[in-house]
C-alpha cells in the first residue's frame, strides 16, 4: 500500500473542507435498488446528509462502458444527472457504494476541490467519501461476491463472481476509514456499526499490523520535533556519519577519477536537503483543531519514513564505495608513496557544503555536525577521523569486501 499519497490527499480534504465536515457518520441501509424511486430517495439521503441541498439528483440505469461502475454529469444547474452501470441494480450495497462516489464528485466540484490528472481526481473523490462519513458505504460495496446457480438435468452449478467498484481496493478503504476515524476520535461501537463482515474483518487487519498509524502521539503538536530528532540522531544520522566517511575519502581522491562518487553524495543530500526542508515546513504548521494536528503529524511520521528508507537505500551503495575507495587509496599508497605521502592533508579541512557548495573550513581532524552558514543546511563532515561512532555506541566496520576494488573500477568503467 503506498501511503504518503493517501495521507496527503485526506490533509488535502481536510484543509479545503474541515470547517465544512459535521464529522458524523451515515449509516448504510438495505433498499429495494431495483425500484427506481427507491434509488432516487437513496440519492437524495446521500446528497443531504453531506450538505447538497436544492439539488435534484436523477438516477438511471444504463450500460456503462468496461471498468466504469458510474458517471454524473457536473453541471452548474439544480439538476444532476446520475448512471449506475444496469448490472449493479440488484445490488443495494454496490448501488449505494457508486452514489456515495458521484456525489461526491459533486461535493468537491461544487467546493473546487479538484486534482489532475483524472485518476488522482478519482482516488480524491473515492477519500472524500469517507472524508464526508460515506465511508461505509464504500467499504460495504467496493468488492461483493454474488453465487449464481445454474442447472443442466442432475447437475447443478454454483458460480462465484466478485464486483469491484471504485479506485481503491478494500484495503485502502479499510485504512483511509481507519485513519479518518481515529483523526476524528469516533467511538469504537460506530466504528464497526453496520459494516460487513468483510468490512469489519479488514480494518482490523489495518489495526493489527499497521498500529504504527494510529499512534495517539500524533494529536500532540510536540510530536514531530521529536520524530525529527529521534532520526537525525539515528538512522539519518547514521547515514550522515557513513557519508562523512565516504565524503572523506572522496576529498583524499579529489584529483583521481571521483565525478560519479560525487554525484551520489549531492544526490543524497539534495533530497535530504529538501525532504527535511518539506518535512520541518509541514511540522512548523500549527492548528487549534485536533484532526488537522492528527493528520498533519501522521503526514511528517510518514514521510519522514520515506526519507528514513531513501537514506538506507543511498547508503547500501555508499558503504560499497567507502570500502572500494579505501582501498583504491592504499592501492595509491603503496604504489605511489613519494607522490601520495607527500602531499599535504590541509585539503582535508578544505571542503564544501554538499548541499550549495559553500566553502568551509575545519581547522582539525575530528568528526564533526556543521551548519552551513549560507543554506542552513545541517550534515556531518569528516575531516580525518578513521572509526566513529555511529548511533548507539555501534562503531562503522572498515572491513573490506574482497571486490571491492572490482566494484570501484566497474563503476567507473561503466560511467
Amino acid at each position: 500500500m503506498i501511503v504518503v499519497p493517501l495521507l496527503e490527499k485526506i490533509f488535502l480534504l481536510e484543509s479545503k473542507l474541515g470547517e465544512k465536515y459535521s464529522h458524523t457518520t451515515f449509516e448504510p441501509f438495505k433498499f429495494n435498488s431495483a425500484d427506481p424511486l427507491r434509488v432516487q430517495d437513496a440519492g437524495k439521503k446521500i446528497s443531504e446528509f453531506i450538505g447538497l441541498k436544492g439539488l435534484t439528483f436523477i438516477i438511471s440505469y444504463t450500460r456503462q462502458k468496461a471498468g466504469v461502475g458510474g458517471h454524473i454529469e457536473l453541471e452548474k444547474n439544480s439538476d444532476v444527472f446520475i448512471e449506475i452501470d444496469d448490472k449493479y441494480k440488484t445490488n443495494s450495497d454496490i448501488v449505494l457504494s457508486i452514489l456515495a462516489h458521484e456525489i461526491c464528485h459533486k461535493y468537491l466540484y461544487i467546493n473546487n476541490v479538484k486534482l489532475f490528472p483524472e485518476y488522482e481526481n478519482e482516488i480524491l473523490t473515492d477519500l472524500a467519501t469517507v472524508y464526508t462519513g460515506l465511508g461505509k458505504l464504500s467499504l460495504n460495496g467496493c468488492e461483493t461476491i454474488t453465487k449464481t446457480s445454474t442447472v443442466a438435468g442432475n447437475k447443478t452449478t454454483t458460480t462465484t463472481t466478485t464486483n469491484n467498484v471504485g479506485y481503491l481496493n478494500r484495503s485502502q478503504f479499510a485504512f483511509a476509514y481507519k485513519i479518518i476515524c481515529t483523526m476524528r476520535k469516533v467511538p469504537l461501537e460506530t466504528v464497526f456499526q453496520n459494516l460487513s463482515i468483510e468490512a469489519v474483518n479488514e480494518i482490523k487487519n489495518i489495526e493489527a499490523n499497521q498500529s504504527a498509524y494510529f499512534d495517539k502521539n500524533f494529536f500532540n503538536n510536540e510530536f514531530p520535533k521529536k520524530m525529527i530528532s529521534d532520526a537525525m540522531s539515528n538512522e539519518i544520522g547514521n547515514s550522515q556519519i557513513n557519508f562523512a566517511r565516504l565524503n572523506k575519502n572522496i576529498r583524499e581522491l579529489e584529483e583521481s577519477i571521483i565525478n560519479i562518487a560525487n554525484k551520489l553524495i549531492k544526490d543524497f543530500h539534495d533530497v535530504t536537503k529538501t525532504e527535511l526542508e518539506k518535512i520541518n515546513g509541514t511540522a512548523s504548521m500549527v492548528f487549534n483543531n485536533d484532526s488537522y494536528n492528527f493528520i498533519k503529524n501522521l503526514t511528517v511520521a510518514e514521510t519522514l519514513e520515506s526519507l528514513k528508507i531513501k537514506s538506507k537505500e543511498k547508503d547500501l551503495y555508499a558503504q560499497k564505495l567507502i570500502d572500494s575507495l579505501s582501498i583504491f587509496t592504499s592501492f595509491i599508497s603503496e604504489n605511489y608513496p613519494t607522490e601520495y605521502n607527500g602531499k599535504s592533508l590541509e585539503f582535508l579541512f578544505q571542503f564544501k557544503c554538499p548541499a550549495c557548495n559553500h566553502k568551509m573550513r575545519i581547522g582539525e581532524k575530528k568528526l564533526a555536525r556543521v551548519k552551513c552558514p549560507q543554506c542552513n543546511y545541517s550534515f556531518i563532515a569528516n575531516t580525518g577521523v578513521q572509526n566513529v561512532q555511529a548511533g548507539k555506541g555501534k562503531k562503522t566496520s572498515n572491513k573490506k569486501s574482497d571486490n571491492s576494488f572490482g566494484f570501484l573500477k566497474n563503476l567507473f568503467n561503466t560511467n
